[in-house]
């Protein structure tokens, strides 16, 4: 009776050793990058990164299984069961082996975020099922066609090669195609754009059962399909790949796009405070914000009614900032989150000469330590707050600091309302 784990006879069983060494060697190596605390969209779709390892042993191991079938093949052609079954009983253990080194990804990935609101994306989960699907049949079909001293090694190249370039290419609708680029989505203010996973699932499939068709291709058989194999797996596979360009020609560089604001919970007044369900979950970012808020007010800043966790542009009446989940520090970067905002473009227009742009620069740096002086009182000690911007001349900022507090707020107020405008000339330090 054949066992139910094809010890002896599937490279996919010995390949999961280093796949799984690998795996967790790169999650330790780069932790901080491979942890995501409190946002699952960010979790799941961050695994994407360990792609090169499921993917590498799912391909290497689908160049194993096309020598088995290429050494089988005549005893293949004289028996009963379906070629689907065939092809079948060899891909399965590479894409399990693939699948299985995923999953550990993404519990790594994820250690920090369980218990949070939300949960594992099927859509995505599907992606991943797609892609490892694919470069089994790379695998396969370079190993039903080459004998394994070049396959195997070559299954891994055109694997990681796959994954790699078209990452880093800036044709962006090839990078929609390998998936890898999902692993740059997202913060929790934006979410994963459903376009990348549904690209990338119909790709793999579609573009690995051509990769099939191609395997099994033989041009003795009394079946037209399999004796024109070749050239039907080749043309589909142009064809497929082109309508899957033409789909992801639309997409930027990262498949993110702003998460609806419908879904955040707002509360309060002066202001109304509009924040995620993972924002809210744990960290009491709200009561950090109002202190900030009302520091600020006392000495004359006005904050916009309405405050929410968002990547878009502040208006008038929306001052719009970034709260992340789960801070080391959480609420030193909520004020300097709310400060930066604040601040506005911290990109100084550059107006004439450098002489201006350096004070212009200067100027915005002086407001931005005001802010943070001011928004941090009873709250936590304003030097653990990162500024947003480099301060070059502190003697600015010491000759404010002698003035009224109402001319002070006066100051910073007129001094932000400038940086952007260069119709607008330097304003001097309000004097003692």
């Amino acid at each position: 009776m054949r066992p139910i784990i094809p010890w002896r006879s599937r490279a996919a069983v010995w390949l999961l050793v280093p796949g799984l060494l690998g795996v967790v060697a790169y999650s330790v190596q780069f932790a901080d990058e491979t942890t995501v605390a409190g946002y699952w969209p960010a979790a799941m779709a961050g695994s994407a990164i360990y792609l090169v390892f499921s993917c590498g042993s799912a391909a290497t191991a689908g160049a194993w299984e096309g020598k088995r079938f290429r050494a089988g093949a005549p005893v293949i052609e004289s028996s009963s069961r379906s070629g689907a079954a065939v092809v079948t009983d060899h891909l399965w253990t590479p894409l399990a082996a693939g699948l299985l080194l995923q999953l550990v990804a993404v519990a790594l990935m994820s250690r920090d975020t369980w218990g949070t609101p939300g949960g594992p994306s099927p859509l995505v989960g599907l992606a991943f099922a797609g892609i490892l699907f694919f470069h089994s049949c790379v695998g396969f079909a370079l190993g039903r066609w080459l004998p394994p001293v070049v396959s195997i090694p070559l299954s891994l190249l055109v694997s990681y090669s796959w994954l790699g370039f078209t990452w880093s290419v800036d044709y962006f609708p090839l990078r929609y195609l390998a998936g890898l680029v999902m692993a740059d989505c997202c913060s929790v203010e934006t979410a994963l754009d459903i376009r990348a996973p549904v690209i990338v699932t119909a790709f793999s499939l579609l573009a690995g059962c051509s990769l099939l068709v191609i395997a099994v291709a033989r041009r003795s058989s009394g079946d037209r399909a399999r004796r024109f194999g070749l050239q039907i797996g080749a043309s589909s596979f142009v064809v497929i790949t082109f309508i899957a360009l033409t789909a992801g020609s639309g997409l930027g560089a990262a498949p993110i796009v702003d998460r609806p604001q419908a879904q955040a919970i707002c509360s309060g007044a002066a202001p109304t405070i509009c924040l995620f369900p993972e924002q809210r979950d744990t960290d009491d970012s709200q009561s950090v914000i109002r202190k900030a808020v009302e520091n600020l007010g006392r000495s004359g800043i006005t904050v916009p009614s309405t405050i929410r966790a968002s990547n878009a542009p502040s208006t008038l009446d929306v001052l719009n900032m970034i709260v992340q989940v789960r801070m080391t520090d959480a609420d030193a970067d909520l004020l300097h989150s709310i400060t930066t905002s604040l601040l506005g473009d911290a990109e100084v227009a550059y107006c004439s000469t450098e002489e201006d742009d350096a004070e212009r620069r200067n100027d915005a740096a002086v407001a931005n330590r005001w802010l943070i002086d001011v928004a941090a009182e009873g709250i936590v000690n304003a030097d653990h707050v990162e500024p947003a911007l480099e301060l070059d001349d502190p003697d600015v900022l010491r000759a404010l600091r002698r003035a009224p507090v109402p001319a002070q707020a006066a100051w910073v107020t007129a001094t932000i309302d400038r940086l952007t405008d260069c119709s607008v000339g330097h304003i001097a330090v309000p004097s003692s």
